[in-house]
């Protein structure tokens, strides 16, 4: 049976980031990304947030830095899921599940978003470029 793990996340930045660089040159950072979702309730919709918590390496840090990234900046992730192992001040251990960015696209910075915006995340999703777009359907 075949598996698949494939991660693609709309939503905004919640903090700005720090990059850190590794003893063998690489970059990194943690960004964690607020996605909404609204259900529906007898006067109207809830609105509901997740925060997730996504790892940029290399490339993907240079995007960042490049686009001057900052809270609030509305960015399209294509990624997988993997688990982490963080530790806490005291030293104890524990996993965090984390998406792993392979392709980021910048959508506007905070308070840009307009119907076009919108229309141009929808030609991303549907843009081969930008992952396997059969997911995406």
């Amino acid at each position: 049976m075949a598996n698949l793990n494939k991660v693609v996340i709309l939503g905004r930045t919640c903090h700005d980031y720090k990059i850190f660089t590794n003893d063998n040159g690489s970059k990194n950072c943690l960004i964690r990304v607020a996605v909404n979702e609204y259900e529906k309730n007898e006067i109207g919709f809830d609105k509901k947030s997740e925060f997730i918590p996504v790892e940029f390496w290399n490339g993907c840090v240079e995007k960042l830095e490049r686009n001057e990234v900052k809270k609030g900046t509305l960015i399209l992730v294509d990624g997988q899921l993997k688990t982490v192992e963080k530790f806490k001040k005291d030293g104890t251990g524990y996993k965090q599940l984390v998406v792993f960015c392979h392709s980021l696209q910048v959508i506007s910075k905070p308070q840009e978003v307009t119907e076009e915006k919108v229309k141009q995340v929808q030609q991303i999703l549907n843009n081969e470029q930008f992952g396997d777009k059969r997911w995406y359907k």
